[in-house]
């Protein structure tokens, strides 16, 4: 079994330290890009329900808050989806020989059904 210490080096010693900037530079560039800056203020108005004519009176905090727990439940929702369906992924493939053997056996089944 692969210990936390042997994944970590592997890890760091790998391309991520490269990749890691160049996939936040990526990001950048493309938020800052003109298809979708001018979304932000809409964007703003629609997490916080602030309209764009109240902007200059209405409190940053409250806009932050709403940004951050509207990225918060996006990130909560992508992540426990990407875990579930690895999860089941890596039980399909542990139990890949048995699946095989009873779907073989489902196949014969119903293609020699269809000669009766």
């Amino acid at each position: 079994m692969i210990t936390l210490a042997e994944t970590n080096e592997t890890v760091m010693s790998g391309a991520l330290p490269i990749a890691l900037p160049i996939a936040v530079l990526g990001g950048l560039v493309s938020f800052f890009s003109p298809c979708v800056l001018p979304l932000v203020p809409g964007y703003l108005s629609y997490v916080t329900g602030v309209s764009g004519a109240d902007l200059a009176d209405a409190r940053r905090g409250r806009m932050v808050a709403g940004a951050s727990l509207f990225v918060l439940g996006f990130t909560v929702v992508f992540v426990s989806g990407g875990a579930l369906f690895g999860f089941f992924g890596q039980t399909l493939q542990a139990n890949s020989g048995v699946l095989s053997k009873v779907l073989g056996v489902l196949m014969i089944l119903m293609g020699s059904s269809s000669w009766a």
